[in-house]
């Protein structure tokens, strides 16, 4: 019988040496072909572990015992995270948050922009729409895009309808009289 093995390890070297001193033929194969060879042979493939390569080194009990509770200690530890973690996920209803857009002509979002501080600041309807986001905590700047959405919404109407701005026909639509 000829040993076939890996040379992964520390044992390699010396069990090379000892195979060449007792005069018996050994092949020293690839970790895939070993794994193959294995799979072919109907034998499981065990791969070692810190613990496994130290108790075969006969390392000290104290090493030994330092290990398992690292070890135990560790997967507690993982135990632990995993559970804070899907705590998080179910206590929170919104995992991704919202990206303002940054697509089309910077020259019309400018415009739009601008048109959105003006509507804020001056047309009743627009401003308590801006106001009840704010109130709801919504950043500034996520309550003026949404009030900038609103205004193309109804210019689309208009413009579609073939009709003029009037502030108590759209009064509902920017948040007014809820």
């Amino acid at each position: 019988m000829s040993p076939i093995y890996e040379p992964t390890g520390s044992y390699s070297c010396i069990l090379t040496k000892f195979c060449h001193t007792q005069k018996i033929k050994c092949f020293i194969i690839n970790p895939s072909q070993f794994s193959n060879h294995a799979k072919a042979l109907g034998q499981r493939v065990q791969n070692s572990n810190h613990l496994e390569a130290l108790k075969a080194k006969n390392g000290s009990s104290c090493a030994v015992s330092n290990l398992k509770k690292n070890i135990q200690r560790l997967k507690e530890q993982e135990k632990e995270i995993i559970k804070k973690v899907k705590d998080i996920i179910a206590s929170d209803e919104k995992l991704s948050i919202a990206r303002i857009s940054k697509a089309g002509s910077a020259l019309y979002r400018g415009s739009l922009f601008l048109g959105v501080l003006s509507a804020v600041r001056y047309d009743k309807n627009f401003k308590q729409f801006f106001d009840r986001l704010i109130s709801k905590g919504k950043h500034t700047t996520v309550a003026q895009i949404a009030v900038m959405r609103k205004m193309i919404i109804i210019a689309h109407s208009l413009y579609k309808n073939n009709k003029k701005y009037d502030k108590e026909i759209y009064k509902k639509a920017s948040g007014g009289d809820l």
